[in-house]
């Protein structure tokens, strides 16, 4: 399948480069920081038409989940299913840290989800911020919207700076 798509982009010149989950790299983003999350931690990141959750344990995916809703009750019913599971399957002891991310179908989205997050989970619920990763200039500013578009873009450059050349 993947050979297709190569394909199309050869015969126009132009080559894909490196294709990526975005999920993926925003998990990339936290571990390239001076000080990734240690312990048992949770990201959610928000899409208009999906939602993914993804429990970490130090530096390894533990659980990855994509759902194609980004409904409020979508996501606190994600969130308890993943919680519980969690729990019982994964011998989780809790989350010493939680993020939250992207934009839902409507504006308060991430706001409705970060209050559900925190009061199922009972933990402070951080935004996902790519300056944490990577130092943006003091004179630029941007809003919330454009900080979780660039959260995938940082942890994939963050994780491209980290391979050894060749691998």
């Amino acid at each position: 399948m993947i050979a297709e798509y190569e394909a199309v982009c050869a015969e126009v010149k132009a080559y894909a480069g490196l294709v990526d989950l975005a999920t993926l790299s925003v998990i990339n983003l936290f571990l390239g920081a001076p000080a990734p999350p240690a312990g048992d931690w949770l990201i959610v990141y928000l899409r208009s038409d999906y939602t993914t959750i993804v429990v970490m344990r130090g530096d390894q995916v533990i659980f990855f989940r994509n759902r194609a809703e980004g409904d409020e009750d979508a996501i606190a019913d994600l969130v308890h299913q993943t919680a519980m599971y969690y729990q019982d399957r994964l011998a989780g002891q809790g989350f010493t840290r939680a993020f939250l991310g992207g934009t839902g179908r409507d504006p308060q989205a991430a706001e409705t989800a970060r209050r559900s997050l925190e009061d199922r989970l009972g933990v402070t619920v951080d935004p996902i911020d790519p300056a944490s990763a990577a130092a943006l200039p003091d004179r630029i500013s941007a809003s919330a919207e454009i900080v979780y578009a660039l959260a995938p873009l940082v942890g994939m450059i963050v994780r491209t700076f980290r391979e050894p050349v060749g691998a």
